[in-house]
């Protein structure tokens, strides 16, 4: 599958490793990996599809493999001609029961809906 390398940087405040180094090391982390004129080619095993057939699934990769933060923008819907923000986050919820047993709780990701006041 073929990825632009500008879209995927859109993702990051960072600067990513140029293209070809970006190649390189997705090749050694996760898929055989080329890269000409700023575009990606990798080859993602079918097993990885559900995470990463899609530039977003891509950058939460990179994000992984060179411990870099990933910025995902919000996502706009128009539902009856007004636009609706939505937001992705992932968290980290830790509870504590009688203070000997320490229980924690991952949730990937949940989305929230911006709120408008009413009125």
């Amino acid at each position: 599958m073929k990825f632009s390398y500008n879209w995927i940087q859109s993702f990051f405040i960072k600067k990513l490793p140029s293209s070809e180094k970006l190649a390189d090391i997705l090749t050694l982390h996760s898929f055989e990996s080329s890269s000409k004129n700023g575009v990606l080619d990798l080859d993602i095993l079918p097993n990885r599809g559900s995470d990463c057939f899609s530039h977003i699934g891509v950058a939460r990769e990179i994000a992984t493999i060179l411990d870099i933060k990933l910025q995902i923008p919000p996502i706009n819907f128009i539902r009856n001609g007004k636009t609706e923000n939505w937001l992705y986050y992932s968290l980290d919820i830790e509870e504590t029961r009688n203070d000997t047993n320490l229980q924690k709780f991952k949730i990937d990701t949940i989305c929230l809906k911006s709120l408008t006041k009413l009125g």
